[in-house]
């Protein structure tokens, strides 16, 4: 984020150098003014069509300078389209009146950002606020049913957050003093969860384990930071991608802490699953033992040496009867493990998934304000919130089938989330196990939904890395 706020002032200095031709009033006319990145000259006579814009292609999304209109938005958006498909993934209002402004819901449809300096905050929510709703009366046409968007980035502008990673990298980002977080590569290879891990005074504590190769390279970007020992290693829940590399850490000393009704799982499906990974991944895998966890915690487990705290917190079934996440309070940073993921990483064979929301809304209640998932990018309570709606409105549409009498094969058949593809990009009748784990949940309410093959790593994902995919 900091990256695109700050190619803002860098863009207003190309615009004030005489490059680009002029264009009359008359003539909307975009001009490439450097490379990737484009001045949009509005129309002003005999119409009077709203702002000037720019827009930035970057290497893996866009970003636009102020919203418009909702009508020239629109407009916006189809000249980006003949020029790249890459996602729009934030706009930048420079200020909160209408010209510049309205057109954020149109933004925010595609999945955008919308980003504003936190002064502007109480402008957007009375002065624009009000001008919105007058220009659904006096413009009806262009403004109908739209509803006003205000910016959900601002105070954040000023405050240090975690720069955004894609899919194809793996990027470590130091999201307060001593508190890192490692995004990890899911495209095209997906290499294993995300982590984070804490510098306490004394020595270190990681959170998730990760694949034994992945481990490896964790332990090397740590060296690269501190030589304080890796003292303890917190396993989120029990599936591999999460815990298998625990028997590098504990080479080091290091004792493995996880959430106690994970223990049952760690013993059956989490070591049927690391046996099955001996074979299927030997050159990974090869002589190494299955470690388990060694300290195990009912519901808070405290690390606080006066300058780091992490609390370890369990708030109930989730994604794992055992899921457990790491409270930094000082900071206001949740890393959640499985709990919660940011894209279409959800897997629900082990869950219980009305439970789960229950849970996502006692992670709201801690009141975070930066997200470390188990998977996908960092964020703020959006993420949460994305998670939330997902299992809420998968819920819903199921159990209205089973109301009206359908089958599993209709219910699949007839799916649709439309949000759920505005959030992670994929088509939600697609997550076919969620949708047949929650007919079962529904179908048969309080009853085992009986054997589950061992979870590994089913996230979507054409083939599956360990080591040397980065640090």
């Amino acid at each position: 984020m900091r990256t695109a706020i700050l190619l803002v002032p860098s863009l207003l200095a190309l615009l004030l150098t005489p490059v680009p031709a002029l264009a009359v009033p008359g003539e909307t006319a975009i001009t490439e003014v450097a490379p990737g990145v484009f001045f949009r000259k509005a129309q002003t006579e005999p119409v009077f069509t709203g702002c000037n814009q720019g827009f930035v292609i970057f290497r893996d999304y866009c970003l636009i300078i102020d919203a418009n209109f909702p009508g020239q938005a629109e407009n916006v958006i189809a000249s980006i389209r003949e020029r790249t498909d890459k996602p729009i993934k934030f706009v930048f209002d420079t200020h909160y009146h209408g010209d510049h402004a309205d057109g954020n819901v149109q933004y925010v449809k595609l999945g955008a950002t919308i980003v504003a300096q936190e002064r502007s905050q109480p402008l957007f929510g009375t002065k624009g606020a009000d001008g919105f709703e007058g220009a659904k009366k006096n413009r009806a046409a262009e403004y109908g049913a739209l509803s006003y968007e205000v910016p959900s980035l601002l105070a954040l502008l000023l405050t240090p957050v975690p720069a955004l990673a894609v899919p194809g990298e793996t990027a470590i980002t130091e999201v307060a003093p001593g508190v890192f977080f490692r995004k990890a590569q899911t495209e095209p290879v997906f290499t294993g969860c995300n982590q984070g891990f804490v510098i306490f005074r004394d020595y270190c504590l990681i959170i998730d384990a990760n694949f034994p190769g992945q481990a490896e390279n964790v332990i090397a970007s740590i060296r690269e930071r501190t030589d304080k020992p890796i003292r303890f290693v917190f396993d989120t829940h029990y599936h591999g991608d999460h815990a298998d590399g625990n028997v590098q850490y504990v080479k080091l000393g290091a004792t493995i802490v996880a959430q106690e009704r994970s223990q049952p799982l760690f013993g059956t499906k989490g070591a049927d699953g690391f046996e099955g990974a001996k074979k299927n991944r030997a050159a990974e895998y090869g002589a190494l033992s299955y470690e388990v966890p060694s300290l195990y915690f009912s519901h808070k487990l405290v690390f606080d040496d006066g300058e780091q705290r992490v609390e370890l917190l369990f708030l109930g079934h989730a994604h794992t009867a055992g899921d457990a996440v790491a409270w930094l309070p000082r900071h206001k940073i949740l890393f959640t493990g499985d709990a919660c993921v940011n894209g279409a990483f959800n897997y629900t064979g082990d869950s219980d998934t009305a439970s789960w929301v229950a849970v996502l809304g006692a992670m709201e209640n801690l009141g975070p304000t930066t997200i470390c998932p188990g998977h996908g990018e960092a964020g703020g309570p959006e993420v949460i919130a994305n998670q939330k709606r997902w299992f809420t409105e998968l819920r819903a549409r199921v159990k209205a089938g089973i109301d009206r009498g359908e089958s599993l094969e209709k219910i699949k058949e007839d799916f649709d989330v439309p949000f759920y593809k505005e959030w992670t990009g994929k088509e939600s009748k697609a997550q076919t196990e969620n949708i047949e784990h929650v007919f079962k949940e529904l179908s048969s309410p309080g009853k085992p939904l009986g054997k589950r093959t061992p979870h590994r790593h089913p996230h979507p994902h054409p083939q599956a890395a360990s080591a040397g995919s980065g640090k």
